[in-house]
């Protein structure tokens, strides 16, 4: 009975993907996403979050910030296409216009970090998993 709960909670809680070189918008991006029902996978580098993205259980929304990652953008997206295609991915970043011009895919999203910033990544959320709060 144990396995037949955790396999239906798996299947409601929806996983977050999160990846910020600043180790202190990962803890507050953690915390935020926490409280409102998600489950929160934290990558501490670009190599972790690639790593997270081969799990078995793989999340269901990514949110990263594009700095630091040890490729160029469009490569990087494309290794993590191999794994998980559809994953909606929300760019978090201060650069949101230059990022854009980058990015070509569908399922992404882009939000500027400033101070509403998770109202926005939210609200992106939200949308992707089509619920309101």
């Amino acid at each position: 009975m144990v396995f037949a709960e955790m396999k239906c909670a798996m299947e409601t809680q929806k996983i977050i993907l999160v990846y910020d070189r600043n180790p202190n918008i990962r803890q507050f991006l953690k915390r935020e996403l926490s409280q409102k029902g998600y489950k929160v996978r934290v990558a501490k580098t670009p190599q972790e979050a690639m790593k997270y993205a081969y799990w078995p259980i793989p999340a269901d929304a990514i949110v990263m910030d594009p700095e630091g990652i040890y490729k160029p953008l469009p490569d990087f997206i494309n290794e993590l296409e191999i794994r998980v295609p559809a994953v909606p991915i929300i760019f978090h970043d201060f650069n949101v216009s230059e990022t854009k011009m980058y990015i070509k895919r569908e399922n992404t999203s882009f939000v500027e970090k400033c101070s509403e910033s998770i109202e926005n990544i939210i609200r992106a959320l939200d949308d992707i998993f089509g619920e309101s709060r």
